[in-house]
């Protein structure tokens, strides 16, 4: 997915920047357009249409709880969670479909929540722009942000981060498809029967596996941003990425919770639960499917995992990793990965958060546990800037790779 991400100076600058990426938006509705033109596979989830402009959130991701007509133009939505108790995460993604241009007031209600997301708006799901914020009104609680929005002739997405959804996984794992060197492959089925993918590489040196895992949790966008970048610097086609992969295995799983991406949930899977506080029970189909895949690795003297990364977002750039000098290695693989990243980050601050072990059942308390090994939590923040996560994210991938190899390449 290639994400552009514009921040505009005033609702002026937003319109025209709206209206110009229309060329490949939805076609303008007819007056007499009706409920049958919304997918219907999502006919059950909550529509405005106030005869001036339709909301609507039937689309993958769409996530409102429900709305209401105030005016020709303008809305009243109510922003709620699958089920609580929950993390503070209230992701919220609309639709707005002008049959008139001008502008349409929308206005946020939270529901065990406060305003968190800034909100951007896309006419193709490509190009987002953010709202600026003299067109976002937010209440001293948080519970009720306002927002004032310039629509064009054509349909546009208003959400809380970019839409990255199963389909655009899809996309991007096509990018991957027919390489003799990668397999892609179904190692499980979530609770709604969608496919759980594993992009797998064997090496031919077999000094171990690396283990990358994303979106168990679906609002957090900049982490899925993040890994796609992380990614393709691994899975590419430069002499650093190949001596790797010729030396290590990769599994990979860049989307673990595919219900709650698809139902826009705030946290958690259909079985109400966050995943990343399923490693040890491993109640549910997602996080179990995932124990098989490391049982397997087990059974393959040459695929032990030497390095866990589990990519997240939170509200600030941040490493959460084991203490200093308890990662597992004898050559303090976390302290020397990101002390080489930053060092060629200048200006760009690295946090690391150490945690001892515990017995939370996360998915970097579990893989430390069992394995020993560096396992830790790379969060993007909310806000980051794309470009700038781009850059570091490509930076980081290059040095984990540069120190695996360095001193566990050559066995």
């Amino acid at each position: 997915m290639s994400v552009s991400f514009l921040r505009a100076g005033s609702a002026l600058t937003l319109a025209a920047t709206l209206i110009a990426a229309c060329a490949t938006a939805p076609a303008r509705l007819d007056p007499l357009d009706s409920l049958d033109h919304l997918d219907p596979a999502f006919a059950e989830r909550p529509v405005c249409d106030s005869g001036e402009v339709r909301l609507d959130a039937a689309f993958e991701g769409g996530a409102m709880q429900s709305c209401e007509v105030l005016a020709p133009r303008a809305f009243a939505v109510v922003i709620a969670p699958e089920d609580i108790p929950i993390n503070p995460s209230p992701w919220y993604a609309l639709r707005l479909s002008p049959r008139t241009p001008g502008p349409v007031d929308v206005a946020l209600h939270y529901d065990h929540s406060g305003h968190r997301y800034r909100p951007k708006l896309s006419a193709d799901r490509s190009a987002w722009t953010e709202l600026p914020d003299s067109a976002v009104s937010v209440s001293e609680d948080r519970k009720r942000a306002e927002l004032a929005v310039e629509l064009g002739d054509h349909p546009v997405f208003l959400a809380g981060q970019e839409l990255y959804t199963g389909a655009d996984y899809e996309r991007w794992l096509e990018g991957y498809a027919g390489r003799d060197d990668l397999t892609i492959s179904e190692f499980g089925r979530s609770i709604e029967d969608r496919p759980l993918t594993m992009i797998r590489s064997v090496s031919n040196a077999r000094r171990g596996a690396v283990i990358l895992v994303g979106r168990q949790h679906p609002p957090e966008v900049t982490a899925a941003l993040a890994m796609e970048v992380f990614l393709d610097e691994v899975l590419g086609q430069s002499d650093l990425a190949r001596r790797f992969r010729d030396a290590f295995d990769l599994v990979i799983v860049p989307l673990m919770n595919p219900d709650g991406v698809h139902h826009g949930h705030w946290r958690h899977n259909l079985g109400g639960t966050d995943l990343n506080r399923d490693w040890g029970p491993f109640a549910q189909p997602e996080t179990r499917a995932f124990r098989s895949v490391l049982d397997g690795l087990d059974a393959d003297e040459h695929a032990r995992p030497v390095v866990f990364l589990d990519f997240h977002s939170t509200r600030r750039d941040v490493f959460y990793t084991q203490l200093v000098g308890e990662d597992g290695t004898d050559y303090g693989f976390t302290a020397q990965w990101l002390e080489r990243a930053g060092a060629r980050l200048a200006g760009y601050e690295i946090e690391r958060a150490e945690r001892p072990q515990s017995e939370r059942p996360t998915s970097k308390n579990y893989m430390f546990a069992r394995y020993d090994i560096p396992a830790i939590t790379y969060e993007i923040g909310d806000n980051t800037n794309r470009d700038l996560t781009a850059r570091v994210t490509t930076v980081f991938a290059q040095e984990m790779m540069s120190v695996l190899l360095e001193h566990e390449g050559a066995g």
